[in-house]
């Protein structure tokens, strides 16, 4: 089958056990035959399906992963074009290996996730007299107007009434029916009324009602969190912001109990999901609707398009930029105590492990995947662990060259002397979210692992070094992360950082530290700093610390920011060539791993006080 990207790994086997992989092919060619009759009989030419739900989030819960079910691909971003003689399966560079061995390559073709590329492959393989099938409940209108711009307007575009997939998914588990709760003011800082009047503040005063649909930001306005995705603390539900401050939460009303209801008090009015459209119509009927400005306004980038077309036959509805999104992205004092005290916490079962994966892993013959259980046990020694903040990874050898690999019982290797482990990991705590990646060598490094993992370090701490002035995004800071590297003709394939939530989501937007970014980084921010290298089919190698976006000092006329690190462990120096470094880097990590040895050395046992003392001396 044709392949529009270079695979990562070309060479690794797709499947360690025949049967596993017959019985794959089996059910995948049964499950897109399905969904092919079911095209076939609503008069589509083709199909669209993304990796996404209805709330458009990173996590969806597990009847709503419908690629997966399909396809085979677990990865999270990601979409399936199907004619009734072909399938294209689109995905980024985090998962160009990982696709094809997911999945099966005698049925899908694959290609890279661009809009562009999705077009060009409908303009080649439909006529202008075919319809393309789309499930507007998974779709925003900024992505579809994305793609449609694109691809020839004789093309029909039809909206599906269900979601084809639910149609042939017969045993798809249910939907989340968990309780949400309420998270104390003493870890949110402030009181969902003040952050409701700090969103309304931000909207145009024509606006009479405001549509969220994104999970982070609802849970982030009302201080609720829930259960209903692995990894991230979210309550999938909707809200309308009312201009008199009050709020219609969109949720079943049996999952909320009588103590968050008390807690949330009257101004918060709770309905079932399909009560959308009469809130709506009795907010109009309540309203002066002579004033002819009267709006509903939602963010077209984040909000369905199932969602708008109900909205736009009722209201004169507009596109304005959720402003929950930069609220909620600059953390308030409480927020960033918290994820002080998260880090501490987290950095003890950090210290803990990598103690372990170096001077006990190899002789107890661990693999890939006790990796990931010894990381979850030793989080858990808090009480006040609540989940991990993503699947952790854990790539030995080969498999660290995989950008975003998940470890299986298929793929589990067992560690191996002289061999580079990449971990990539983090926790869920109600003070903070956390996210490190540790590179370590089994034993004995080669030079060029050494001047590889060097070149990365001096690219983390040039950029934990930086002072920037107001106004600057991260895409004017991504080169830092990258300049050794690209002297040597080398790059990584992934942002430098990505925003990071309080309780929330791991990969929070609107800041980040790439390319691509356009957003001002802004004091209070908390963004990701993990550049990488990655040589195919032998190692990887990333060093992800969290760090906080602070006001700096300064001698000068500008209001200047700098870099506060949140993350605490050790960088392992056995991988260092401390003659590529310069003065002011080795002084960085120094005072990095005296920082880290005086915060956590009192909260260890004797023996891992005996190896952090090690691994913090001043290099």
């Amino acid at each position: 089958m044709q392949t529009h990207f270079q695979s990562q790994n070309s060479g690794s086997k797709k499947y360690t056990e025949h049967d596993a992989r017959a019985k794959n092919i089996n059910e995948a060619t049964s499950r897109l035959d399905a969904l092919r009759t079911l095209i076939k009989a609503q008069g589509y030419s083709g199909y669209i399906l993304p990796r996404s739900d209805e709330f458009q989030g990173e996590y969806v819960p597990a009847h709503a992963m419908r690629l997966a079910w399909l396809t085979g691909f677990t990865g999270s971003a990601g979409f399936v074009f199907i004619t009734l003689d072909k399938a294209t399966l689109f995905v980024d560079g985090r998962y160009t290996l990982q696709v094809t061995q997911q999945t099966e390559s005698t049925l899908y073709d694959y290609d890279v996730l661009d809009y562009q590329q999705l077009a060009t492959a409908i303009n080649q393989q439909l006529s202008a007299t075919d319809k393309l099938g789309f499930d507007p409940s998974l779709w925003t209108r900024k992505q579809l107007q994305a793609i449609q711009q694109q691809t020839a307007s004789e093309i029909t575009w039809q909206p599906t009434e269900k979601v084809l997939i639910d149609e042939i998914w017969s045993d798809a588990p249910a939907k989340p029916s968990g309780k949400p709760y309420s998270l104390s003011l003493k870890y949110a800082g402030v009181n969902f009324t003040n952050k409701i009047q700090q969103t309304l503040y931000l909207l145009p005063k024509a606006v009479e009602l405001y549509f969220v649909s994104k999970p982070e930001d609802l849970c982030w306005l009302l201080n609720v969190r829930g259960n209903d995705v692995a990894c991230t603390p979210f309550v999938l539900s909707t809200l309308l912001i009312h201009r008199n401050g009050s709020i219609s939460w969109f949720i079943k009303p049996e999952r909320v109990d009588d103590d968050l209801k008390q807690r949330l008090g009257d101004n918060i009015q709770i309905y079932h999901p399909s009560a959308l459209e009469s809130v709506i119509k009795n907010t109009i009927s309540s309203t002066d609707i002579n004033n002819a400005g009267l709006t509903l306004a939602t963010d077209f980038s984040q909000t369905s398009e199932q969602h708008l077309r109900l909205f736009e036959s009722l209201i004169t509805t507009i596109d304005y930029a959720n402003p929950i999104s930069d609220l909620k992205s600059i953390k308030n004092i409480t927020e960033q105590a918290g994820s002080r005290a998260a880090h501490q916490r987290d950095g003890i079962a950090m210290v803990k492990f990598l103690h372990w994966l170096e001077t006990s892993a190899l002789q107890e013959g661990a693999h890939e995947l006790d990796l990931d259980q010894k990381l979850l046990n030793l989080r858990g020694e808090s009480d006040l662990f609540r989940d991990v903040s993503f699947d952790s990874i854990t790539g030995s050898g080969p498999h660290g060259a995989i950008v975003h690999y998940r470890v299986t019982e298929e793929s589990n290797r067992k560690l191996q002397p002289n061999e580079i482990v990449l971990v990539d990991s983090g926790g869920q705590y109600p003070d903070g979210t956390t996210d490190i990646t540790r590179t370590v060598i089994l034993g004995t490094a080669t030079t060029e692992q050494k001047k590889r993992f060097t070149q990365v370090l001096k690219g983390h701490i040039q950029l934990a070094l930086a002072k920037f002035p107001a106004g600057i995004t991260g895409a004017h800071l991504d080169i830092l992360a990258r300049a050794a590297l690209w002297k040597d003709g080398e790059d990584f394939d992934h942002g430098t950082g990505h925003g990071v939530g309080s309780f929330l989501s791991v990969h929070e937007g609107p800041q980040s530290i790439s390319r691509r970014s356009n957003v001002p980084l802004k004091a209070g921010m908390i963004v990701s700093n993990e550049p990488g290298f990655y040589k195919n089919d032998e190692y990887g190698i990333r060093i992800e610390n969290l760090v906080l976006i602070i006001n700096a000092e300064t001698n000068g006329s500008r209001d200047m920011m700098a870099f506060e690190t949140l993350t605490l462990a050790p960088i392992q120096q056995d991988l260092i060539d401390k003659s590529m470094l310069t003065i002011d880097e080795i002084t960085w990590l120094n005072r990095y791993h005296q920082t880290v040895y005086d915060t956590l050395y009192s909260q260890l046992p004797a023996d891992t006080q005996l190896w952090l003392k090690a691994a913090t001396l001043a290099l």
